[in-house]
């Protein structure tokens, strides 16, 4: 059971690994997360380290990214000089985090680089390359305004701090009374009829209709 147990781990850190590095981060950082998530306990750098084969340094280095975007937690022992870590389970903070963390500094960047081309352009209106200003400014407009709306939607996203995404981890107290009362709407519903709805005489359907 061990042996499975471990390869199931093993398969989840590589997996998420290769899906960091998918989008352009480095790989340790989803080996990482996924080790952590699949540990009741938490671990330290040494640890990890052994664990994912790789060295001191490399976890060190990402374990810092990772606390810093939220998607692991660092805390102390009593008489244990160690760093120990823990994993963020609310998968909508760690996506909040990474979009926070890296995403909003590139957006802002691209935002930037648009406004002021644009400015650049202006100063181009009475020059001889004014025809060809003309179609730069009319393209990186319609591009600033893309990109104007999706910077509203990407910070509306971010501002939904109160939506949880691993709701299957944090039960509702009150699951075990409302399935009650599904279920007794349910056998309300399939309580003994007096007629067949399909084959009464007020209302018959063909077999063959219902093929």
């Amino acid at each position: 059971m061990a042996t499975e147990l471990t390869k199931v781990r093993e398969n989840l850190s590589q997996s998420l690994g290769q899906l960091a590095e998918f989008a352009g981060f480095n790989r340790s950082l989803g080996q990482i997360y996924g080790l952590l998530y699949l540990n009741s306990k938490a671990l330290s750098l040494g640890e990890i380290a052994e664990e994912l084969g790789v060295s001191k340094g490399n976890v060190s280095l990402n374990t810092r990214v990772m606390e810093r975007w939220g998607l692991i937690k660092l805390f102390n022992r009593a008489a244990d000089r160690r760093d120990y870590y823990e994993v963020e389970i609310d998968f909508w903070k760690v996506i909040q985090g990474i979009l926070q963390g890296r995403e909003r500094k590139k957006l802002d960047d691209i935002g930037s680089l648009l406004t002021k081309s644009l400015k650049d352009l202006e100063k181009l209106k009475s020059s001889n390359e004014e025809k060809d200003a003309k179609f730069y400014h009319e393209r990186l407009q319609h591009m600033l305004e893309f990109y104007e709306l999706f910077d509203q939607l990407f910070s509306a996203l971010l501002a939904m701090d109160d939506f949880q995404a691993n709701s299957s981890l944090q039960p509702d107290p009150d699951r075990e009374k409302k399935q009650e009362l599904i279920d007794e709407e349910g056998a309300n519903l399939h309580q003994q009829r007096d007629y067949d709805p399909f084959y009464s005489d007020a209302f018959y359907i063909p077999v063959a209709a219902l093929n």
